[in-house]
C-alpha cells in the first residue's frame, strides 16, 4: 500500500470515528425517517381488493373476529365483513394483522405497520 493510500485510509478512519461520536445523536433521530418502504404485491398490476383475517387494528379500530374484504371503489377504500361496511377517504394503517390473503390466495402475516391507500379509481397499494 502506498503512502498516499495509507494516509487516505487514516483520514477515512479518523473521520469515521469522530463522525460516529459527534454525529451519533442526529443519526439516532434521523433513523426513523430512513426506513425503507416495501411495496407488497408489487407483481400484481391491478390489486383491487385484499382479504384481512382478524384480529387486526385498522385506522385505530380493533377488529377482533372475522374475515374482511378491503377494496377500492371510485378512489375510496371500503371495508366489508361482519357488521356495517366502512368507508375511508384517507390512507389506512393496518397493525397486528392475523393474516392478509395475497392475490395468489396464500395467507401471510407481516410485521410492523402496513399503509394501505387507494391508487387511482380501483387499485390498492400496500406499503410495509
Amino acid at each position: 500500500m502506498s503512502e498516499s493510500q495509507l494516509s487516505m485510509l487514516r483520514r477515512q478512519i479518523l473521520l469515521g470515528l469522530t463522525g460516529g461520536v459527534i454525529g451519533w445523536q442526529p443519526l439516532q433521530r434521523r433513523s426513523q425517517s430512513l426506513l425503507l418502504p416495501i411495496h407488497l404485491f408489487s407483481w400484481v398490476s391491478d390489486l383491487e381488493q385484499i382479504t384481512l383475517r382478524a384480529p387486526f387494528t385498522l385506522a385505530g379500530e380493533t377488529f377482533p373476529v372475522g374475515e374482511w374484504r378491503l377494496q377500492v371503489h371510485h378512489g375510496q377504500l371500503f371495508l366489508r365483513g361482519a357488521g356495517q361496511p366502512r368507508r375511508y377517504l384517507r390512507p389506512l394503517l393496518l397493525q397486528d394483522a392475523a393474516g392478509i390473503q395475497t392475490p395468489d390466495r396464500e395467507i401471510r402475516r407481516y410485521r410492523g405497520v402496513i399503509q394501505i391507500r387507494a391508487v387511482g379509481e380501483t387499485q390498492l397499494q400496500l406499503i410495509n
